[in-house]
């Protein structure tokens, strides 16, 4: 049920819908649709959202569509946030300026529907007829569904199963369970797709689309209890090789928390369905950065080499052991930068696309894309930076220069 209380300029707009009273805020000279005209109750605020709007007026559709986006996002206590996978947080959701979410509004229509109401202009890279909308939007429900099977189903003791490029480098059963639930999902939804994941074969596709899945980033933290691991989930067009693929789409879940990451090409990137911008620190000097090291011997120690020349030029360092939520962190501001050698697809696919639809540059070292030799992420210029100084502290070849 919806109900518009009020018409007159700068009233109060309160919407009733399934019985749940959501403030909206104030409204001036707005005009809503009449209940009749929107089924309020088969779809979710989203799609409430785009009913609401398009049976609205032309001429206060820019209003109208700011109704929706609060419509869609207010169900929630008073002064309390809501995560994507229901939870309720007892902090506050930071306000976003309307601005921004007007912007990846206008991305998102034009990319739906043309700018002259045609069909959907086609992505650098991508099959005809993809909508990656539809394509986060899977993303995260898959991710939100391995997050739950981890956080739901995970034994008291969590024991290593086995080990791949070192004694320290663990898998665990969940990794695997994780994994195989996201296979299952994709083939009954997307059979015709590829799928590279960390722990399985890959599957060949014949849609052009692959898959790129980590079912739990940050294993060695999930192993011990550490609060810092997720899944990450992201579909890339082209060859499975960061320095070929276009990313189209993807969503990064940190499990403990419920914290939700989402982005799409050209569409923004999200955090628990609000937009989130990379930061703009002053310079590098004044920069948080984030780092990760690998499970070799020889590249630890030249990894160690490299930050005593980093930690004296920068504000402080960060290790947190998830490179997913590293680089989501980056795209909401709360790393200024993050940089790490050895990084697989996996690993950065889908927060690497965060990030980027964030606005911050995501690179290798000497001109060359983000990839296993070196990732770097956050906003330009401390971007180039940080580059710059990696570059000097040959922090790309640090097996070179370091033996056991």
């Amino acid at each position: 049920m919806l109900r518009a209380v009020g018409r007159a300029q700068d009233q109060v707009l309160t919407v009733l819908v399934q019985s749940r009273e959501l403030e909206l805020g104030h409204a001036s000279s707005l005009w809503v649709a009449p209940a009749d005209a929107v089924d309020l109750t088969r779809t979710g605020p989203r799609q409430r959202c785009r009913q609401i709007e398009s049976a609205t007026r032309a001429r206060y559709r820019s209003a109208g569509a700011s109704v929706c986006r609060r419509l869609g996002r207010s169900a929630r206590p008073p002064g309390a946030g809501v995560r994507q996978d229901g939870t309720v947080s007892d902090q506050p959701e930071p306000a976003v300026p309307d601005a921004l979410d007007d912007q990846r509004d206008d991305r998102r229509d034009g990319r739906r529907a043309g700018q002259d109401g045609g069909p959907a202009p086609a992505l650098d890279g991508a099959p005809a007829g993809v909508d990656v909308e539809t394509l986060r939007e899977l993303a995260r429900r898959l991710a939100l569904e391995a997050g739950a099977l981890v956080r739901e189903q995970s034994p008291e003791r969590v024991v290593v199963a086995a080990t791949k490029s070192s004694e320290v480098d663990p898998v665990t059963a969940m990794d695997r369970a994780s994994e195989e639930l996201l296979r299952a999902r994709i083939a009954a939804e997307r059979p015709d797709d590829a799928i590279l994941g960390e722990e399985g074969d890959d599957v060949p596709g014949t849609s052009g689309l692959t898959w790129v899945l980590d079912p739990i980033d940050g294993t060695v933290n999930y192993l011990y209890g550490v609060a810092s691991f997720a899944v990450s989930v992201a579909v890339v067009a082209g060859p499975p090789d960061p320095a070929r693929w276009t990313a189209l789409a993807g969503c990064v879940h940190s499990v403990v928390d419920g914290r939700t990451w989402t982005a799409a090409s050209g569409g923004g990137a999200e955090r628990d369905g609000r937009p989130v911008r990379a930061g703009s620190p002053a310079s590098l000097a004044t920069s948080l950065v984030g780092t990760g090291f690998g499970y070799s011997p020889a590249r630890r120690a030249g990894q160690a080499r490299v930050l005593t020349q980093v930690l004296p030029r920068v504000r402080d360092i960060r290790r947190l052991g998830a490179a997913a939520i590293d680089l989501c962190l980056v795209g909401e501001g709360a790393l200024d930068l993050y940089y790490e050698r050895g990084l697989n697809p996996w690993d950065l696919a889908a927060g690497a696309l965060v990030a980027t639809e964030a606005g911050a540059v995501v690179t290798g070292l000497r001109g060359a894309p983000a990839g296993t030799a070196m990732t770097v992420a956050g906003p330009a210029p401390v971007q180039g930076d940080l580059v710059r100084l990696l570059e000097d502290a040959g922090a790309d070849t640090v097996e070179e220069t370091f033996t056991d």
